[in-house]
């Protein structure tokens, strides 16, 4: 849980000048691979992600599944800039370090870099409810720009996290659900920025009391809906591109659901401050479910997610996926996802060879504004055990 810790600690090795935020991107509190590949539409999971992103698939899911992985996502061009901040304050007085990484950050200003993870996670869902450990769920987003002198943007999130979600039908065809997860995360945030002089002024360390840490109880509520069509009346066509609604409200409690600071990572993190909140958001979408093709299921979704955070625009918050799964046989298959993510595209791949499973996926996020977009590309593997 000092991840997240020792990761500032060795990147900036430095004094906090002050908070400035350059990062308008919306963070998500936990992301599946499979949804990020398909451009981060939730109306499409039906497996044991829908804890997360939308509880009312419990209810659906066809049978029980335990899930062990790991996974690592970062922007590829962030080894080179470490590689850079070691170079420049390696050798020579202090004088030139300072010199050196100021040049450094000037050659690179207006770049960003990124790492999430290394997150673990345990998920046990069963038809109608579901449990989820999540460990070390940490996203680290780094800006160069100018403010006076070049400087390190630093905004970072760790959430460590234990859910419970339950599902349960509305009425007798079963395809009216509803379905709500409760969420106890312990959460650290640090929003920083740090000079050349920080990075080289071992006397003045990053401060802990500047972490922001505390225990957080949230609940998201989920809708879906999968209407039933007539085989011989006017819409009878739909009945081939099995559409289904998705309607979840997350983290209800938002700033009500803060329980305090328990120093769990810093025992001199401010007792004052309290981390960075998810705020209140609204997901709303459709997925179109095709008939089977030779050995792939095909489906389309469509969903526009993350209503009222305070960064949200309309191309942050519409998003389209599309997956092809195919099956060889019952320890054999896998599945191949496209998609477009707040304007950028993503893809994806899974293999499953009987419990083992491995996930590929580029996906980019918008960490700029309306006028003044910025993209954020990242590439994540994930490596599981699925039973």
């Amino acid at each position: 849980m000092r991840y997240l810790l020792f990761f500032v600690l060795f990147l900036s090795s430095a004094k906090s000048f002050g908070r400035a935020n350059v990062d308008y991107s919306i963070h998500q509190q936990y992301i599946s691979p499979r949804a990020m590949g398909m451009g981060n539409t939730f109306t499409g999971i039906d497996d044991y992600n829908v804890i997360f992103y939308n509880p009312a698939l419990l209810r659906v899911l066809p049978e029980g599944e335990v899930n062990i992985g790991f996974y690592l996502a970062a922007t590829p061009e962030i080894q080179g800039f470490y590689k850079d901040v070691e170079d420049a304050t390696g050798e020579g007085d202090e004088t030139e370090k300072i010199e050196k990484m100021a040049d450094v950050l000037d050659e690179r200003s207006g770049d960003n870099y990124s790492i999430r993870g290394p997150e673990l996670n345990v998920f046990w869902a069963r038809p109608g409810w579901g449990v989820a450990l999540v460990l070390l769920d940490s996203q680290i987003n780094l800006g160069i720009h100018q403010a006076g002198s070049p400087a390190v943007g630093v905004k970072a999130i760790q959430d460590n996290t234990l859910a419970f979600g339950y599902a349960w039908n509305l009425n007798k065809q079963k395809s009216f659900n509803i379905g709500a997860t409760g969420r106890l995360v312990y959460r650290a945030t640090v929003d920083e920025a740090y000079t050349a002089l920080d990075f080289v002024d071992d006397s003045e360390v990053f401060r802990e009391e500047d972490l922001k840490e505390g225990l957080l109880f949230d609940v998201d509520l989920g809708l879906s809906y999968t209407p039933e069509f007539s085989k011989t009346g006017s819409f009878r066509w739909l009945q081939f591109m099995q559409p289904t609604f998705g309607l979840v409200f997350r983290n209800l409690l938002d700033e009500a659901g803060y329980i305090g600071n328990q120093h769990w990572i810093s025992k001199k993190s401010d007792e004052e401050e309290k981390p960075e909140f998810s705020e209140r958001r609204v997901d709303v979408g459709m997925k179109l479910e095709f008939p089977q093709w030779w050995v792939f299921t095909n489906r389309l979704m469509f969903d526009v997610r993350d209503i009222n955070h305070r960064y949200w625009s309309v191309t942050k918050g519409v998003h389209l996926g599309y997956e092809a799964n195919w099956k060889l046989s019952d320890w054999f298959n896998g599945g191949w996802r496209v998609g477009v993510n707040q304007g950028y595209l993503t893809g994806g791949f899974t293999g499953e060879f009987a419990w083992f499973h491995m996930d590929l996926v580029t996906y980019a996020e918008e960490i700029g504004t309306t006028d003044a977009r910025k993209e954020n590309r990242m590439y994540m593997a994930k490596l599981s055990l699925d039973f």
